[in-house]
């Protein structure tokens, strides 16, 4: 079961359940009875976001998308990463993010949305030998 093949496949018999051990606390498959068409591609200007000031690096992903963070073996980096569901529509994003040996890393992450979307995000960390990874997360 995953939400990202649902929202991909527009398949509801797809969403997870309470049958589901990861997700027996939240029954999408008994809330939602059809997936939103997909999200449409946003044009426009978003702003800052709430940690661009802060951040080194700065990635944005609207309405699903896919994003890789590396940071090389000792080195050190400050990302904002905002995910931000604009319009109705459904849509899945993907972040990987590696660190090598001993990097370091504080990931400013926001999530923001207009409503009326539905979205999942995944998150794949890979840490090497002695890296650290310290998360900041806004979520609207």
């Amino acid at each position: 079961m995953s939400l990202a093949a649902a929202i991909r496949d527009r398949d509801v018999a797809a969403l997870p359940g309470k049958r589901d051990e990861d997700w027996r606390w939240t029954d999408l498959r008994g809330l939602i009875r059809v997936l939103p068409d997909p999200s449409l591609a946003f044009v426009g200007d978003l702003g800052d976001g709430p940690f661009d000031a802060l951040a080194d690096d700065r990635r944005v992903l609207v309405n699903g998308g896919e994003a890789l963070i590396d940071v090389p073996a000792d080195r050190q980096a400050i990302v904002a990463l905002r995910l931000v569901s604009r319009g109705a529509g459904s849509h899945a994003a993907a972040v990987t993010i590696t660190l090598g040996v001993n990097a370091r890393l504080r990931l400013l992450e926001s999530y923001e949305s207009d409503g009326g979307s539905g979205s999942q995000a995944s998150l794949t960390i890979v840490l090497a030998e002695g890296a650290a990874m310290e998360r900041i997360v806004l979520a609207q």
